[in-house]
């Protein structure tokens, strides 16, 4: 969320290679279109190598893509990101660039309820980009602190998980594979009902 152009940076990185080695390597159709978590795990393997150019090398290339991420205003000032960011059910502010200024808080998800959902999920995208929001960081757990008899956080938490299936929004990254599997299948069609959906999510 740092890096407006991933692509830019890794290309940027490929370009700052030494070895001939390195150079073949990222210049390979493995390559092409690699994420930067895999891109930077690839780095991180190499400098283990015994060849101690090659070790230097990734070392240096990924030292510039860590400051990069860590630092843009600094070493990546033409590719900073400045998209608004919807934090929903954690604390955490991550090393997320600008935190401060980019975030609009909402842990007990009562903005998002209020403001922004409407049944129809092309409604809820609309209004939420018209706010500036480009990114939802959400905390899959959040419900689980519910205990309201009536169940109100995790029914406001519900119709969030059902707004993350629209085809206006796209799971950047998640470790839920619950909601990775949900989102998946009710793609390809499989699953047809909000709640065979939340079910799985």
């Amino acid at each position: 969320m740092n890096i407006k152009d991933t692509n830019t940076l890794i290309n940027r990185a490929k370009e700052r290679t030494k070895t001939e080695t390195l150079k073949n390597l990222f210049a390979s159709e493995k390559f092409q279109g690699i994420s930067v978590r895999d891109f930077t795990s690839v780095l991180f393997s190499l400098q283990s190598t015994k060849d101690k150019a090659v070790q230097a090398d990734a070392k240096q290339v990924s030292d510039f893509i860590y400051k990069s991420v860590l630092y843009p205003q600094t070493y990546a000032k033409d590719m900073v990101n400045t998209g608004g960011i919807y934090r929903i059910g954690t604390f955490m502010t991550y090393l997320i660039n600008q935190n401060r200024e980019r975030y609009l808080d909402d842990s007990l998800i009562f903005l998002f309820d209020t403001f922004f959902y409407n049944k129809d999920s092309s409604i809820t995208t609309e209004r939420m980009k018209k706010m500036g929001i480009k990114y939802l960081l959400v905390d899959l757990n959040a419900a689980t602190i519910d205990k309201d008899p009536r169940r109100a956080l995790t029914s406001r938490f519900e119709r969030l998980l059902t707004t993350m299936k629209s085809d206006k929004l796209i799971l950047i990254d998640t470790d839920n594979i619950c909601l990775r599997l949900a989102i998946d299948e009710y793609q390809q069609g499989i699953l047809k009902t909000d709640e065979e959906f939340i079910n799985i999510a």
